[in-house]
């Protein structure tokens, strides 16, 4: 270990004496290489910013909520990510869930620019004091299409049977 430490240190003392260009470019690589990883590590950030529209209690307003969520590559997990936190409803207090708590979701994928999201509830789940269901679909549609912008329709099953198909476009005006 000594004769190690011992080259070692007479090569460092060797280049400072006979080439400090050598020493100064090193030195610049060295402080480039600390430079780069310092902000991968810092600002590559392991989550994705997503955007979350809830309806008021009371009114007829939607409030937006950031929520960040973990980065997949896989689209189809991705978009199970996003129907997910729709479906565990909004954080903040005053705001009102899309759908009731029984509502889970059994599958989402993408094909071509079109969204089939299946869901399962009980009957129960879409009556008292939610959402009127078609404002809750489009509500619901405003959340995907604002977070995956490539989308052209979404389809909604709700346990095996389609639901709101007369227009599963993106925004006003389209093709009913």
């Amino acid at each position: 270990m000594k004769h190690i430490y011992g080259y070692l240190a007479k090569t460092g003392k060797k280049l400072r004496e006979t080439h400090p260009a050598v020493q100064a470019a090193a030195f610049f690589i060295f402080l480039a290489t600390i430079a780069c990883i310092f902000f991968i590590v810092v600002f590559d950030t392991p989550s994705r910013r997503h955007i979350f529209y809830f309806p008021a209690y009371q009114g007829t307003a939607l409030h937006s909520e950031a929520r960040y969520l973990a980065k997949t590559d896989d689209e189809n997990r991705h978009l199970e990510q996003v129907v997910d936190e729709i479906l565990l409803g909004p954080l903040a207090p005053g705001r009102a869930p899309l759908f009731p708590a029984p509502v889970r979701t059994l599958n989402a994928f993408i094909r071509n620019r079109e969204a089939y999201i299946h869901l399962t509830a009980a009957e129960a789940a879409f009556t008292g004091e939610n959402q009127p269901p078609d404002r809750a679909f489009e509500i619901f549609k405003k959340n995907v299409f604002t977070n995956f912008r490539n989308l052209a329709k979404i389809y909604l099953y709700i346990d095996g049977v389609e639901v709101y198909a007369e227009n599963p476009y993106a925004g006003a005006g389209q093709p009913e």
